[in-house]
């Protein structure tokens, strides 16, 4: 088997070399075509990407935050210019009706269909993966399998999971020994939508927004996919939720969630929060959102939860953009991100408990 992989450099090459090295590790030397390794100097950089998409089983469309908005110096979205080389790749891998995957990498979504050229607006109906840093090789491993017609592989549990198993089966026993029955109703935060079972429901966004997930009743783990209803097509937005995480969405419009089980619980967030410096941040996923000081956001961690790093990622709380990414270590349980300017961000942290401050 062999994959292409396209992306924009300036986007996702971290990413991209990140995936080669992996893929390379499960297909082989000659299973990955990645331009910046795979083309010769001095040879034709068309006719060679050409030759490759013939060559390939399938086209891996990495896209991070920045893909869709990446600009020529004259300010021009460059997937509108008809010689782009993200363009004219995918359009062809589409044509000849290839197998395209989207890799959604650094917290980024499916752009709408509306937002893409004429050529591309198939991509957005091909089932996307998220690759999270995280699970970073059990994505890639499900990835391969899926490539590759093999039967997923149930997600492992996380490094937490033993000690949240414990809570979820006493405080069952609780409920039990108490003769409590409970209905769940979903309560939507601002926006609008209608009440729905816990597993599942819909909301419509105006602005940017958040979803907070329950699985402390669920024993297996919530995964939950969003569907835009623009696009129709689901992206898994959270994996093996045993606790309480909360999502940020950048994306606005009317979308539609789905969950594993019905014993987990979905609310959907208006807006991103209103985080106040310093705070201690003990569940998954991303913060509320918080007013960027000008010096650097600065993530101690106080429990590493059995791991041996925690790695964190800060973003623009208004479209969802990467700005800095940081890993601590025992030993080095400090790091500094640079907002860049941004008024309001939030962070990202894998399991960690973490203590969120202003960087002196």
């Amino acid at each position: 088997m062999q994959v292409f992989l396209s992306y924009r450099r300036n986007d996702v090459g971290g990413y991209a070399g990140r995936l080669t090295d992996a893929l390379l590790q499960r297909l082989g030397a000659k299973g990955v075509f990645q331009d910046v390794i795979a083309i010769a100097p001095g040879q034709d950089f068309t006719v060679e990407l050409d030759r490759a998409l013939d060559d390939s089983d399938a086209v891996l469309a990495v896209i991070g935050p920045g893909w869709l908005t990446a600009a020529t110096p004259q300010g021009a979205p460059r997937l509108l210019e008809a010689d782009d080389y993200v363009r004219l790749e995918l359009a062809r891998a589409l044509n000849r009706n290839v197998r395209v995957v989207p890799v959604l990498v650094g917290g980024a979504a499916l752009p709408a269909a509306t937002d893409l050229p004429d050529e591309l607006r198939g991509l957005v109906h091909r089932q996307a993966v998220v690759l999270h840093d995280e699970t970073w090789h059990q994505d890639v491993d499900g990835l391969v399998e899926s490539l590759r017609g093999e039967p997923a592989v149930p997600p492992r549990h996380g490094r937490w999971w033993p000690r949240r198993r414990g809570l979820i089966a006493a405080a069952a026993g609780l409920l039990v020994a108490g003769g409590v029955g409970a209905a769940l109703l979903l309560l939507p935060s601002g926006g609008s939508g209608a009440q729905s079972s816990p597993s599942e429901g819909s909301y419509t966004a105006a602005a940017p927004w958040r979803l907070r997930i329950d699985g402390t009743a669920y024993g297996n783990g919530c995964t939950v996919t969003l569907t835009a209803g623009d696009s129709g097509t689901p992206t898994r937005v959270a994996d093996g939720v045993y606790g309480i995480k909360r999502v940020q969405i950048s994306q606005t419009g009317s979308f539609r969630w789905q969950s594993t089980d019905r014993q987990c619980l979905i609310t959907p967030l208006a807006g991103t929060g209103n985080a106040v410096l310093p705070f201690t941040h003990e569940d998954d996923g991303d913060t509320d959102a918080f007013a960027a000081p000008a010096t650097g956001v600065t993530a101690q961690v106080k429990d590493y939860h059995g791991g041996s790093k925690c790695v964190f990622r800060l973003f623009d709380a208004a479209n969802g953009q990467v700005l800095d990414i940081a890993t601590a270590t025992p030993g080095t349980d400090t790091v500094t991100l640079n907002p860049y300017g941004r008024p309001k961000v939030y962070l990202f942290d894998d399991n960690c408990v973490v203590r969120v401050s202003a960087h002196p």
